[in-house]
Formats: structure tokens, sequence, C-alpha cells
């Protein structure tokens, strides 16, 4: 485990205590709406749109146009945080769907040794694949095998 310094876990708590807080003044948030009348609900919404008129009414061009950018920014922002959550999704499902550990089986008939070994395969490859390097080359069988089992052909 790795060593933490005093300053370290001071941050941490500080954090910790700030979420805290946070989580308490939401819940408080949470309980007053409840408590809260139709009638009531509807006025407080209609003042916070009320003061939202006032503040645009009051800004200025330039800082009209800096809130509206930051707005597309943080549109933006969300956009590309979701494209990549489904390209993640996206790519995990494609190799999920398509990359599959098979077992093969090498013969090579020169040296007389047997291999076996795993491999990922893509589905393209899940066909038997047959080497024979010139004549000279040794002749190697690699062999897809079905749910473990070795099922050889008659020229082996």
């Amino acid at each position: 485990m790795l060593p933490v310094d005093s300053r370290q876990l001071e941050n941490v708590k500080e954090e910790l205590l700030k979420l805290t807080k946070k989580e308490t003044m939401a819940q408080r948030s949470l309980d007053r709406r409840e408590e809260e009348t139709e009638e009531q609900n509807n006025s407080r919404l209609s003042v916070m749109a009320q003061r939202g008129h006032e503040r645009r009414a009051e800004e200025t061009g330039g800082q009209r146009n800096s809130r509206l950018s930051a707005m597309v920014q943080h549109a933006r922002e969300r956009r590309l945080n979701v494209i990549e959550g489904q390209n993640h999704h996206q790519i995990q499902t494609f190799y999920a769907d398509r990359t599959v550990p098979y077992s093969l089986f090498i013969q090579e008939r020169m040296l007389g040794m047997c291999l076996i070994t795993s491999l990922l395969l893509s589905s393209r490859e899940r066909r038997i694949i047959r080497y024979s390097p010139c004549n000279a080359g040794p002749l190697m069988y690699v062999m897809y095998l079905a749910s473990g089992v070795c099922e050889l052909d008659a020229g082996i």
C-alpha cells in the first residue's frame, strides 16, 4: 500500500466534508419542496423566472454573448461526453461480439511436435487455416477446435 502524507489526508477530509455539506443542503431543499403546496411551488418558480428576466434585461450585449457562448460550450461538452460514451460502448460490444478466445491445435509434421495454444481470432479468421510454405518447409495444420474437441484432417 502506498504511503499517504498528512496533507493528502487533510485534502481528502476537506473534500468529504464539502460533499457532506452539499448533500445535507440538497436534502433540506428536497424536504422543503416536499412540504410546500402546489401554489407555493408555482409562486417560487414564477419569482425565479422573473429574476431571470430582470437579470437578462440588465445584461449588456457582451455579457449576453458570453452567457450564450458558455451555454453552447457546455452543450458541446455534454454531446462529446455522450458520443464518447457511445463510442466506448460500441467498441466494447464490437470486440465482445467478434473476438472470442479459440483454442488452436498446431501440428508440425517434420519436428513431430504438437503445440496447443489459445489465440484470439476475429470472426473471419474462424475458419481452418492451412499453411504449407514452399516444398522444403514444414507442413502445419492450424485447426479451429469446436467446443474444445480436436478433429484432425484425415491427412495428418
